[in-house]
């Protein structure tokens, strides 16, 4: 997604305070912080759901919308960044795939919230103590038309993690093809 042409009150969807300075350095006083953060993650979810990103890349993608504002000539850090991530992995909406923090798997929304709609569809759908494949959850015929149909597989597999640690599901992670590993659901 290209940063919009003109300033604030565009049809883009892109909020008024990514155009003011401050935005692009993190607040010192907690409670400020918090809620740039929080205003942070609206504006990341708006560009990954609008891209259908599942992943950062932080060098990369540091030089870009939305971490940069070329228009203003704002840009948040690097090492901000990197603490905007790990705060967005406390609330549950990613986690880091590497020890130097470059790539942050990452979602629109938080692992909690995609658990629950998976295990909603799960219980409307008869899928309780059935077994389906990782395939069937994110691209088959069953899905279609759920929220979730067409997520990556990895992305999946955290939020199915999410419903083991609830005692929700099971995953069988048996062969080579991630695919293919068996999900079964449990009534709670």
């Amino acid at each position: 997604m290209a940063a919009p042409k003109n300033g604030g009150g565009n049809d883009s969807g892109i909020p008024e305070y990514w155009f003011m300075p401050p935005f692009f350095t993190l607040q010192v006083i907690e409670k400020t912080k918090q809620t740039q953060f929080e205003m942070w993650i609206d504006l990341i979810a708006f560009w990954l759901k609008q891209e259908k990103k599942t992943a950062i890349y932080v060098n990369k993608d540091s030089q870009n919308f939305p971490f940069t504002n070329k228009q203003i000539n704002r840009a948040l850090k690097v090492d901000d960044i990197r603490t905007l991530l790990d705060f967005m992995a406390t609330q549950k909406y990613g986690s880091w795939n590497d020890d130097e923090r470059t790539i942050f798997s990452v979602s629109w929304k938080s692992m909690n919230a995609w658990a629950t709609m998976i295990y909603e569809w799960a219980v409307n759908q008869g899928q309780i103590k059935k077994i389906l494949t990782l395939y069937d959850i994110h691209s088959g015929d069953i899905t279609a038309g759920a929220e979730f149909h067409g997520l990556d597989s990895g992305l999946i597999l955290k939020i199915l993690d999410v419903l083991e640690d609830e005692g929700k599901c099971q995953v069988f992670k048996d062969g080579a093809v991630v695919d293919e590993y068996g999900v079964k659901f449990y009534e709670t």
